[in-house]
């Protein structure tokens, strides 16, 4: 059985990049750090076996007791090239308790602030990246690939 190159857990969009070369992927990452400014460079990997994750830069939000981070991920294709994505960490200040994005109610003031920055990055990443659409999943797993004409972000 066969699986999808990429896996893509948040973004609006499959922002892929074929990177050939440990200097593509260099610059990709050097030029959505620079594009957004206020992120902060971290480098933090996960093991996932099929689609191994970077954290390589973060952006905190905070409103009222609420801070938000949002981590900047790239993730390895699993044939080749990669994708990046995001992920969202709430900490609640005051009982410092940290959640997963949409494991606990926010106000609406932070989920204002968390959609613009989302937008943000999403419109850093089509400009750097090649944005697809899954049109597709066959039953023996592999899948077809669209770029997106339209970005609505």
């Amino acid at each position: 059985m066969s699986t999808p190159n990429f896996y893509n857990k948040n973004a609006s969009k499959i922002f892929a990049s074929e990177c050939q070369e440990e200097y593509d992927y260099d610059d990709l990452i050097d030029n959505v750090r620079c594009a957004l400014k206020e992120s902060k460079q971290i480098s933090e990997g996960d093991n996932d076996r099929n689609y191994p994750a970077t954290k390589f830069a973060e952006i905190d939000i905070e409103s009222g007791k609420w801070l938000a981070t949002i981590y900047l991920t790239s993730r390895s294709g699993y044939y080749s090239g990669l994708n990046l994505d995001w992920e969202i960490e709430i900490l609640d200040q005051s009982e410092g308790d940290s959640y997963d994005y949409g494991d606990v109610k926010i106000s609406n003031t932070l989920q204002n602030l968390i959609d613009d920055k989302i937008r943000k990055i999403e419109k850093v990443y089509a400009e750097f990246t090649t944005p697809l659409i899954c049109r597709g999943v066959f039953s023996n797993g592999e899948a077809v690939y669209e770029k997106s004409s339209l970005i609505t972000i």
